[in-house]
Order: structure tokens, then C-alpha cells, then sequence
């Protein structure tokens, strides 16, 4: 009992710190983004997009506390804030873009109950696409990539809001089945 307490709570602690570096590898990209180091900047980009993955893979292994989902949402809500207001000052997206995402963020955080955040099956996909879209930019800052990036991320925003909006209506209609049960 007791070497099981030490180890999700080691596992714990993992969580924590890959969030962490997370949110310090928001301020090296934004280091390396302003010095013009383009590579280094792909590496932080890179490296936040595994500590994401790894931190998902931890949780489910050790399980996470409500704090530690909300804490991963606004490490990479952090990350991601900081490239595209970068990419928006660049000249390279519009501000919408910025307010998109934070909007998007803002309604996860709202909609999610507070015991445990609630994530929807598209939501997970806006996500890593974020990820995804940041690297491809650094890669190939050209106007056909941004005009494409804009448009995929206002057709999953889209989609996200649907697929929160029905996982909510079937949720609140199964309840009202179980109490009429």
C-alpha cells in the first residue's frame, strides 16, 4: 500500500514537471522566435508537442487530479497563445486567430465541470493540430499555408463546438432517461 501511495504520487510529480517544462518551453520559443533562430524555435515547438503527449500518456498511467487536466489545458493554452501572438505580430495570421483560440479555450474551461475538465472527442484533435499548425508555419511561413491553417482551424472550431454541444444534449437527455427510469 504504502510503495503504491510513493509511486502515483512520483508519478505525480512527473505530471507536474512535464507541464512545467511545457510552460518554460512557451518562453524559450519565445526567445529563440524573436533572435530569428529558426530551428531552435521548430525544436521548442517540437519538444512542447511531446511533453503534451507524454503528459497525456502519465496521467492515464497514474491518473490526474482535476487541477493537473486543468493545469495541462493551460499549459498548452499558454504555449500555443505565445506562437500564433508571435506569428500575429510577424504579420503572418490575423488577431481573430488569437481570439478564436482563446474563445475555444474559454468555453472548454467554462463547459467543463469543475470537479473534472471535460474533454470532447474533437477537442483533442483541435489541440494537437495547434501543434501541428505552429510547426508547419515556422516550416513554411507562406500566405496559401496561413490562408489554409485559418480556414482548417475555423472548420474544427466549428466542429468542436458541435461535438461539445451534442456530448452535453446526450449527457443532460441520459439523465432525464435514468431519473424517469
Amino acid at each position: 500500500m504504502a510503495s503504491q501511495n510513493s509511486t502515483e504520487r512520483r508519478g505525480l510529480l512527473a505530471i507536474r514537471l512535464v507541464i512545467g517544462v511545457r510552460v518554460v518551453l512557451a518562453g524559450l520559443f519565445w526567445l529563440a522566435f524573436s533572435r530569428q533562430l529558426w530551428c531552435w524555435s521548430l525544436f521548442f515547438v517540437v519538444a512542447a508537442f511531446w511533453t503534451d503527449i507524454l503528459d497525456g500518456r502519465l496521467s492515464r498511467r497514474y491518473g490526474v487530479s482535476a487541477a493537473g487536466g486543468y493545469w495541462d489545458a493551460i499549459a498548452d493554452f499558454l504555449f500555443i497563445t505565445t506562437v500564433f501572438s508571435l506569428f500575429v505580430c510577424a504579420g503572418l495570421y490575423p488577431w481573430w486567430m488569437l481570439a478564436l483560440t482563446s474563445a475555444m479555450f474559454a468555453q472548454f474551461v467554462v463547459s467543463s465541470g469543475i470537479k473534472q475538465p471535460t474533454y470532447d472527442p474533437v477537442g483533442k484533435y483541435y489541440g494537437i493540430f495547434l501543434f501541428l499548425a505552429s510547426g508547419a508555419t515556422l516550416l513554411y511561413p507562406q500566405p496559401v499555408l496561413c490562408r489554409a491553417v485559418l480556414m482548417a482551424l475555423v472548420g474544427l472550431s466549428a466542429a468542436t463546438l458541435t461535438s461539445r454541444g451534442l456530448l452535453f444534449y446526450r449527457r443532460h437527455r441520459r439523465g432525464k432517461d435514468y431519473v424517469n427510469d
